[in-house]
């Protein structure tokens, strides 16, 4: 229940904390260490980056409808499905909240075998061109030979005259 202009600034703040992040963190970086300039300044950026995602995740939370299911009566009379629906919203918005940095990491690696089996790829055809060339020339050099040995072996004609050595 608030104004939409403010819900659009928070929304515009977590996702630009969760991009920036997202983009720390691809280059190799912790978004709580080393952003806020000292250790004071890394402190208190921490602590809002916490908030940032803690504000996401309630959102969230209220989006999915937990908010609404968080009532001490609902507790009381069905303790076991309240609390599963609760738990179930917030496991919801929490997976919402990081789902884009999961995606993101999950991209990563994907590139990153993409770019590794594509150079195997290369690899392996270079291997099969080369074993075919070496083929072709053993092929030329077989028949060479095999026509040199037919040209020394002894022609034989015996078994036009009918030789029964087969019995």
């Amino acid at each position: 229940p608030i104004d939409w202009w403010i819900a659009v600034a928070l929304t515009a703040i977590v996702a630009i904390s969760q991009l920036g992040s997202g983009v720390i963190q691809a280059m190799g970086g912790n978004p709580f260490k080393g952003v806020g300039g000292s250790v004071g300044g890394d402190g208190a950026w921490g602590l809002t980056l916490r908030a940032l995602y803690g504000l996401d995740i309630f959102s969230n939370f209220s989006g999915f409808g937990g908010a609404d299911q968080f009532s001490l009566g609902a507790l009381w009379n069905d303790p076991g499905g309240t609390l599963g629906l609760l738990v179930w919203n917030l496991v919801l918005s929490v997976l919402l909240a990081f789902g884009d940095e999961i995606l993101f990491r999950i991209r990563d690696r994907v590139s990153i075998g993409a770019q590794a089996n594509q150079q195997l790829a290369k690899l392996r055809q270079i291997q099969v061109d080369a074993h075919n060339v070496t083929l072709k020339h053993y092929r030329t050099r077989a028949m060479k030979q095999a026509q040199l040995a037919g040209e020394k072996m002894n022609v034989n004609f015996d078994f036009l005259e009918g030789s029964n050595d087969d019995n």
